[in-house]
């Protein structure tokens, strides 16, 4: 299914400008991890299918979990929030937000303090935000863009120090420095192999949280592993593009699209013909370890906080591959797997206590979903909105706590 290659990037670096602007301080309370997909420009924004864009509120509870999603029925550059306590979708204060731009990418520190949001290609922005404690979003910066860049990915270090953006252009990946300020500053540009002779579509990113390397899907360009290098004296951060990892798909039908990583550096990743698991060293060096079966069109994959459950979104099926991980990255399909998803379904993510999960997809009635999970790691469905229905538009949905 895939093929493992390391050498040394071809083309020279393509640094871009990034624009560095004033800082605005905003207060920040309640926020996690986020999650984010690719191929839509709708979300909902309450327990029902209402298309009602008007502001809402929402009342604070302390240790609530925020869920957030593109794809809304207000348009597409609008973003909803929603309460997902006692396993519901309540409007969270000030949803929806409206964006002015079209999102491609979302991102979020480790400990919680910004996101930032890459705009479409029509634009090619990323702003930053903080998050109120009703979940509402602050835009930083008096709303200016933070760096001009056209990312179709973006990811945050282990360490929280550095911003990751994935080129829509296929050729490199810029890193930028988060200040205290949520400001960002040009740190370095590394360049974007892919496979021998394939074509790269630049999907997603993904760090490991143990900070050893970080994961590029480039589509039927396949995926990159790249090795993150500490400078303990400088207390600074770098990846090593000369020593990076290649994982070529087999045929140029073949596509890698998501990828989740473990505690342990077990790499898993999406194929469009099922999902493969790899054994990865500190130093970023991939071992295939099994491959299993999916729905068709497979493409986010998430794991739950405590690496014991792995879902995977099957676009084409409209339904979620679900399995139970094991010592040595060993995978077994659930009882009841695949369960049925959003029409479409593309975009995942589990809540960071580990109850629920979020699945978007295309549909004005349903079109997100929230899950249940057992401690057998099965979904139930306990609450659904509707989403537009364009699979144009990427889409990104996301959890905070």
């Amino acid at each position: 299914m895939a093929h493992l290659s390391h050498r040394i990037p071809a083309r020279a670096p393509q640094p871009l400008v990034a624009l560095l602007l004033a800082a605005l301080t905003l207060g920040l309370t309640s926020c996690g991890a986020f999650f984010k997909c690719e191929g839509k420009a709708d979300c909902p924004n309450t327990t029902t299918s209402s298309t009602s864009c008007t502001a809402a509120t929402a009342t604070t509870v302390s240790g609530t979990i925020y869920g957030y999603a593109t794809n809304s029925t207000c348009g597409n550059e609008y973003m909803n929030g929603y309460t997902l306590s006692g396993g519901a979708l309540s409007a969270a204060t000030g949803s929806p937000f409206n964006l002015t731009y079209i999102p491609e990418a979302v991102a979020i520190t480790p400990t919680n303090t910004f996101m930032y949001i890459a705009s479409d290609a029509s634009a090619g922005l990323i702003y930053g935000y903080t998050f109120g404690t009703g979940g509402e979003l602050s835009i930083l910066n008096g709303g200016t863009a933070l760096v001009s860049e056209n990312a179709t990915a973006l990811e945050v270090s282990a360490d929280g120090k550095y911003l990751f953006s994935l080129n829509a252009d296929g050729v490199t990946i810029e890193q930028y420095t988060i200040a205290s300020t949520g400001l960002l500053t040009y740190a370095a540009n590394y360049t974007v192999s892919g496979a021998t002779g394939a074509t790269i579509a630049p999907t997603a990113l993904k760090f490991a949280p143990s900070g050893d390397f970080l994961v590029a899907t480039l589509g039927t360009g396949g995926a990159e592993i790249f090795p993150y290098i500490t400078n303990t004296t400088a207390g600074t951060g770098s990846l090593n593009q000369n020593a990076a990892y290649v994982i070529s798909p087999s045929s140029s039908s073949v596509g890698i699209y998501g990828a989740a990583v473990d505690a342990k550096n077990y790499l898993y990743l999406s194929f469009t013909t099922g999902l493969v698991a790899y054994s990865v060293t500190s130093a970023g060096a991939p071992t295939q370890v099994g491959t299993y079966t999916t729905g068709n069109g497979s493409h986010q994959v998430v794991l739950n906080p405590l690496g014991t459950f792995l879902y995977v979104a099957n676009f084409s099926d409209s339904t979620i591959s679900a399995f139970s991980v094991a010592s040595g990255g060993v995978l077994t399909a659930l009882t009841g797997s695949p369960f049925s998803g959003p029409n479409n379904v593309i975009a995942l993510g589990v809540t960071s206590n580990g109850s629920n999960l979020i699945a978007s997809g295309y549909n004005t009635t349903n079109g997100l979903q929230l899950f249940s999970i057992a401690s057998t790691g099965a979904l139930t469905e306990v609450a659904s909105t509707g989403t537009a229905s364009s699979t144009i538009i990427p889409a990104v949905v996301a959890t905070t706590h």
